[in-house]
C-alpha cells in the first residue's frame, strides 16, 4: 500500500557507523555464553557485531550434551562475505572445536594481517565437558597465536596451553614467547577470597586489579571478559584500557546475573539498557498499512 508522505521525509544526511567486530564462536542454547554472549558484550561496548557461528552445540546451564562443527567451506565464505562488505576492527575467537576450523580461522588472519585479534582459548566448559577436538590447543599454540594480538586465558586454560601446571606470569610469558601482543589470564578459577585478573604486555605487567569474588558459579564469563575487550580494541582503544574496560563491564554484568536455568548463573549483559534514556522511534505516525 502506498502513502502519500514526502519521500524527503525519510531520507538523512548522513548514518552512523559502529566499529564491525568479527566473531567466530559457538552456538548455546541457552544463552549464557558463545555467539549470544559476544553479541551482548559487542553491543555493550558500542560495535557492531558479525557473527559467525562455528559449532552448534546442545547444552543448558548445566551441562553440555554434545556439539556439532559447522562446515568449514561455509565459515570461510561466511568471512569473506563480511570482508568484502563491512570495514572489520577487530576479530574475537571463541569455541572452534575441530582442526578443520582452526585451519579456515587461520587463513583468515593471514588475508587481513592488520585487523586486531582476541582469542578465548576454548577448551572445555564452565562443567568440564570437551569442547575442542583432541590436541586442538597444540595447533592453537603454533597457528593462531603467533597472529593475536591479545589471549585472554583462564588458569585451567592456561595450564592445558601450556601442559602442566604453571603461575600466570610464567605461562603468559610463555605465550608472549610464541609471538602474541599480550596475555590477560583471568582468576575466576582460583581458589582464592577475591579474583585477581592480570595483563601482561612486552613482558611487563601493564594491568593488576582483584575483585571481590561473588558467590556463585556462572556461565560465559570468559565469553563475556574476551568479547567486550575485543569490542574495546575496535573502537580504537589501548590494550590496556580495553582489559581495563572490560574487566569492569564483566564485574558489573556478573554482579547483576541472573539465573534463568537450573544450574548456573548467567551474566546480565544488557544490564545497561535499564539505565539507558528511552526514545520514541519517529516523532510522527508513519503507518502505512
Amino acid at each position: 500500500m502506498t502513502t502519500n508522505q514526502d519521500p524527503a521525509h525519510f531520507t538523512t544526511t548522513s548514518f552512523s557507523q559502529r566499529p564491525v567486530v568479527v566473531c567466530f564462536s559457538g552456538l548455546d542454547p541457552s544463552g549464557g555464553a558463545g555467539i549470544q554472549a559476544d553479541i551482548e558484550s559487542l553491543n555493550a561496548a558500542g560495535c557492531h557485531p558479525a557473527p559467525i557461528i562455528t559449532c552448534v552445540t546442545a547444552q543448558n546451564t548445566q551441562q553440555v550434551h554434545s556439539w556439532h562443527p559447522i562446515a568449514p567451506g561455509m565459515l570461510s565464505q561466511q568471512f569473506r562475505m563480511i570482508a568484502q562488505d563491512m570495514p572489520i576492527s577487530a576479530i574475537k575467537i571463541g569455541m572452534i572445536g575441530t582442526f578443520e576450523a582452526l585451519e579456515v580461522i587461520e587463513n583468515c588472519l593471514r588475508d587481513h594481517p592488520t585487523i586486531p585479534v582476541i582469542l578465548d582459548p576454548i577448551i572445555s566448559s564452565g562443567s568440564g565437558q570437551q569442547l575442542a577436538q583432541y590436541q586442538l590447543h597444540t595447533q592453537m599454540l603454533k597457528r593462531l597465536i603467533p597472529l593475536t594480538t591479545l589471549v585472554t586465558p583462564n588458569s585451567d586454560e592456561l595450564e592445558i596451553l601450556i601442559g602442566h601446571s604453571v603461575e600466570a606470569e610464567t605461562g603468559a610469558f610463555h605465550l608472549l614467547g610464541l609471538g602474541c601482543t599480550a596475555v590477560a589470564v583471568t582468576g575466576g578459577h582460583y581458589n582464592t577470597t577475591k579474583v585477581r585478573n592480570r595483563l601482561w604486555q612486552d613482558y611487563q605487567l601493564k594491568y593488576d586489579r582483584s575483585w571481590n569474588r561473588i558467590a556463585g558459579q556462572f556461565h560465559g564469563t570468559g565469553c563475556t571478559f574476551s568479547a567486550s575487550a575485543a569490542g574495546f580494541i575496535g573502537q580504537g582503544m589501548t590494550i590496556s584500557q580495553a582489559v581495563l574496560k572490560a574487566d569492569e563491564f564483566c564485574w558489573q554484568a556478573i554482579s547483576k546475573a541472573e539465573r534463568p536455568g537450573q544450574g548456573q548463573l548467567i551474566p546480565h549483559r544488557t544490564f545497561w539498557l535499564n539505565r539507558s534514556p528511552r526514545r520514541s522511534v519517529c516523532t510522527t505516525d508513519q503507518t502505512t498499512h
